[in-house]
């Protein structure tokens, strides 16, 4: 978790300011991870008016992203690290999805994965 070491690794007069602001660094931290997550199962299940959903939850991260700023934080380089955690999480439990029906085919994801850098340079 990328995102949190990155918080904890902030100057301490940042985190008292974020603990201010937002209740604490893993306050934040779980707001901003429930939003990225909020925003995958909108776009991957597309409710009715998951548009104005989706709308709802980039309000909220800019709005927390602008919070971040007036504290003298880079907002958007603090929302990155949050939602790299989660990205990281989707692609390695599809990864792992795609290995566990790769093996069932006599094969596996990193055998693929070395087969198509080979050929493809990809």
């Amino acid at each position: 978790m990328e995102g949190l070491e990155y918080l904890r690794s902030l100057s301490q007069e940042a985190k008292d300011k974020i603990s201010a602001e937002f209740g604490g660094i893993e306050n934040l931290y779980q707001t901003v991870f429930d939003i990225n997550k909020t925003e995958y199962n909108l776009y991957a299940n597309k409710p009715e008016n998951y548009k104005s959903q989706l709308q709802l939850a980039e309000n909220a991260l800019n709005e927390i992203e602008e919070r971040l700023e007036e504290i003298g934080l880079d907002g958007r380089d603090v929302t990155t690290e949050i939602s790299n955690d989660f990205g990281e999480i989707i692609v390695s439990k599809n990864i792992n999805a795609l290995d566990i029906y790769l093996k069932q085919h006599g094969t596996d994801y990193l055998t693929m994965r070395d087969w198509i850098k080979k050929n493809y340079g990809i």
